[in-house]
């Protein structure tokens, strides 16, 4: 399987279009969230603390795979 450069940056590409979309769902959840009142609220912040957990762990793992192909290349370059 050959991976070829343009097929990596379109995938980090499209992942990081993907969690500013998520970013921004959040986002227009929390101001929504200001607006409810009571238990309605509480589930609501819940809802929104696990979302917000999926999101940092996306983030941690695109941030991980950046660095690895970052010192591959680093190594490919010093090699070369």
């Amino acid at each position: 399987m050959e991976i070829s450069g343009g097929t990596i940056a379109n995938t980090i590409k499209n992942v990081m279009g993907n969690l500013g979309n998520q970013a921004k769902e959040i986002q227009a959840k929390m101001q929504d969230l200001s607006q409810r009142k009571g238990e309605d609220q509480q589930m609501a912040l819940l809802k929104i603390n696990f979302e917000i957990g999926q999101y940092n762990a996306m983030m941690q793992s695109v941030a991980s795979l950046s660095s690895s192909l970052t010192e591959s290349m680093k190594s490919i370059a010093n090699k070369a």
